[in-house]
């Protein structure tokens, strides 16, 4: 899987080549979909990894391989969006390309749950969500999901935490986002701002967190009551999980001075 990641990327001027000749351009897509593919491998090998394994129990430890998915990551980031509106003759790379980012974003969402022993970027993930990557698509759900376990490895910066507060704002005021989705970064404010802000400068991140909860809280529960009904059993118990905990939340929110 490590030998797939690493000979599959391919620089710049090759992505040059392809856009002047066609069967350069299915080559490198075909790369794109075995990286995919071997991600998808690698992100199940994570799941079942021993909590306790240095290396994840196969050999790969866990900083290499977030630096090496996130280069992934970042170049297919590129190419997606370049080219999957782009005409006939590119569009298979695009394509490629965005479910490559998806395996990507849900292969470090796995990454982030284990205990990890540095402080990995968020830059990759938040260019992501700041992308062309619509609300609707699964590599958004995955990108979120990632963001909000990896921002609360180790100590982050003041700007580190209003960026991730900024793009979780958006996407749960989104009316496009999907249920689903909007549910993952409800989860993932909680999760981060639960306690009271350490220090000042957090006072008004904190403040915009809870506001922005407080103005969808009634459409979000209504949405629960009535798109439930379609979800299978665990998106369900999720779904009523993080509605009563944003009830929670906000509750416990309006006892701390953010003003």
């Amino acid at each position: 899987l490590k030998t797939v990641l690493e000979k599959c990327n391919f620089s710049g001027e090759i992505e040059m080549f392809a856009s002047a000749f066609p069967w350069a351009s299915r080559t490198l897509a075909s790369l794109y979909i075995v990286q995919s593919r071997a991600l998808s491998c690698l992100n199940n090998l994570i799941i079942d990894a021993p909590s306790t394994s240095s290396d994840l129990g196969i050999g790969l430890a866990p900083q290499a391989l977030w630096a090496s998915v996130e280069s992934v990551l970042s170049q297919a980031l590129v190419i997606a969006s370049k080219y999957s509106d782009d005409s006939e003759k590119l569009a298979p790379l695009g394509e490629a390309a965005r479910e490559l980012v998806e395996e990507c974003a849900a292969t470090l969402a796995s990454l982030a749950q284990v205990k990890l022993t540095w402080v990995p970027t968020l830059e990759p993930l938040l260019r992501v969500l700041a992308s062309d990557i619509g609300p609707t698509d699964p590599a958004a759900l995955h990108t979120v999901r990632a963001l909000s376990r990896a921002a609360l490895q180790g100590p982050r910066t003041v700007g580190d935490i209003e960026s991730v507060a900024s793009a979780l704002i958006s996407i749960v005021v989104d009316e496009a986002s999907g249920l689903e989705l909007q549910a993952a970064a409800i989860d993932g404010m909680i999760d981060m701002f639960a306690e009271a802000p350490e220090t000042a400068l957090l006072k008004p991140i904190h403040k915009r967190v809870k506001e922005a909860l407080t103005q969808i809280q009634p459409a979000f529960k209504r949405r629960v009551f009535f798109e439930r009904k379609r979800a299978d059993a665990q998106l369900k118990d999720r779904l009523d999980e993080c509605r009563i905990n944003l009830s929670r939340f906000l509750k416990y929110k309006a006892s701390q001075n953010l003003s």
